[in-house]
């Protein structure tokens, strides 16, 4: 079912996807439908960080789950620590 709590197993599918159907790419991106992107100034700034296995985005340092209600709340039963371990954000 699409669902938001679904997302992650969404995304984690997107790439087992490309990795069967797409090994000769040599960089996959992911971005939100309301995302721009600078695609010739990522080509340009890419080529270094393109290592196997590589994930590129901003680190989130930090961050607190919602606990109010939002489509973005999290219970104290799917996460209950008071912070989330970094990750990159999207």
């Amino acid at each position: 079912m699409d669902d938001y709590k679904n997302l992650t197993y969404k995304n984690v599918m997107g790439l087992q996807w490309a990795v069967e159907f797409c090994p000769q790419a040599q960089m996959l991106i992911k971005i939100d439908d309301d995302t721009a992107i600078n695609l010739p100034g990522l080509l340009q700034i890419a080529p270094p960080m393109l290592i196997d296995g590589a994930l590129l985005g901003r680190v989130m340092n930090g961050t607190k789950p919602l606990r109010q209600n939002s489509k973005w709340r999290v219970s104290r039963k799917e996460w209950p620590k008071r912070r989330y371990p970094p990750y990159i954000l999207g």
